[in-house]
């Protein structure tokens, strides 16, 4: 009779029924009945009840704007001062040192004064070879 009274509830009861099935060796009317009293005493309970809902306050760093909407909490960079480079040898921010005409035409000077000289003598004995270079660039064995 107490499975016919548990078969017989809607489908709402359908996990109330495999407990009451499953959890007991024996099943009988009485228990089947007193089990779906305090049910229906809990289930008038939860619907007029009231509840409250607090959160306490997270513990570490506060979450900032863009921590709530997903990013990691990376750090921005800053701005740095805008270095304005330029040429080392005028001062000028239009070109580099590379492409100043006044150190161009210093170190053509430079290279231009640089040069090399030779001299030969001949003496009747022996020859004499003499050869005088100057420069910064100088290619040696």
């Amino acid at each position: 009779m107490a499975i016919i009274l548990l078969r017989s509830l809607p489908s709402s009861f359908k996990y109330f029924r495999t407990t009451l099935m499953f959890g007991k060796e024996s099943l009988k009317l009485e228990d089947v009945i007193q089990a779906l009293q305090s049910y229906a005493k809990l289930d008038d309970i939860t619907e007029s009840s009231q509840g409250l809902y607090a959160k306490g306050k997270e513990r570490g760093r506060e979450k900032t704007k863009e921590d709530k909407t997903g990013n990691r909490g990376r750090s921005k960079s800053k701005k740095k001062k805008e270095k304005k480079d330029g040429c080392f040898e005028c001062g000028s921010t239009d070109h580099w040192k590379r492409n100043c005409k006044i150190w161009k035409k210093k170190k053509a000077k430079k290279e231009g004064s640089s040069g090399s000289a030779s001299a030969v003598t001949k003496h009747e004995s022996d020859e004499e070879l003499l050869s005088v270079t100057s420069g910064s660039k100088a290619f040696t064995n």
